[in-house]
């Protein structure tokens, strides 16, 4: 799919600008300036969800993007202000392009800049701030041990069965059910009856990367989603946003 495509569709979803990067994989510059052009033409997702990719590049272009290397800004500061109740990450790099703007000074982009910071954190040995907010995302995973299944008349194990968990971060709350298999039709259905049990669909769906919902997730590549998987969330409205490999704590 089309980075514009997909931009628009997130964006008809009300998701935030940094989510979308994060899924897209793309700078903010990317996501501003497919933003600008679909409101100079009055395009929305409903009007080009059925278009080609290459009906999409004529519409939008394909420009490469110039990459530039500036000062970085007070990274302390950054991790202070972060502290505050309501203050994010995106707000204070709004601020950092403000005052660079005055300044007449090039700034970092946001992707640049958040990647820095947590660089900066990792070196001093801080604590990250990560702030969750209600409904807003469902981390899924099958637990790593199964659960064993006896034959009382038997009295013997004839099988095993693998428990799917899902929580909501912010409240914590838990929905677990066993399956005896972790094929793709069950990882789907698992879903659908999380989603009924919560209530709700949450903005993000955060599993960890098992080759049942996650195909391909390599650094600096798109992730490749299977496309059960895909087409469940685009039915539902919800976007898929697997933990990096080897990071499964990313979002909690």
């Amino acid at each position: 799919m089309a980075k514009e495509k997909e931009i628009l569709r997130l964006r008809s979803l009300g998701m935030s600008q940094k989510a979308i990067m994060s899924v897209v994989h793309c700078a903010s510059r990317k996501i501003k300036s497919t933003y600008e052009k679909a409101d100079e033409l009055s395009i929305t997702y409903e009007l080009i969800k059925d278009k080609t990719d290459d009906e999409i590049e004529e519409i939008f272009g394909n420009k490469k993007e110039v990459i530039y290397y500036h000062e970085r800004p007070d990274y302390d500061y950054v991790h202070k202000e972060l502290l505050k109740p309501g203050v994010t990450v995106m707000l204070l790099w709004e601020e950092y392009v403000e005052r660079c703007k005055l300044e007449n000074k090039p700034f970092l982009k946001y992707t640049q800049l958040t990647k820095l910071y947590k660089k900066h954190v990792e070196k001093n040995n801080l604590t990250m701030h990560i702030g969750q907010k209600p409904g807003e995302k469902v981390e899924v995973d099958f637990a790593g041990q199964t659960l064993p299944i006896y034959d009382l008349s038997r009295r013997q194990i004839i099988s095993k069965a693998y428990l799917f968990v899902a929580v909501l971060p912010f409240s914590q709350y838990i929905y677990c059910e066993a399956t005896d298999n972790m094929k793709q039709e069950s990882w789907i259905n698992l879903h659908i009856n999380m989603l009924r049990f919560f209530g709700g669909v949450p903005l993000m769906i955060v599993p960890d990367n098992l080759k049942t919902g996650i195909i391909s997730h390599k650094k600096y590549e798109d992730i490749i989603i299977n496309k059960a998987y895909q087409e469940m969330a685009e039915y539902y409205d919800t976007v898929i946003i697997p933990a990096r490999v080897k990071k499964p704590k990313d979002y909690l």
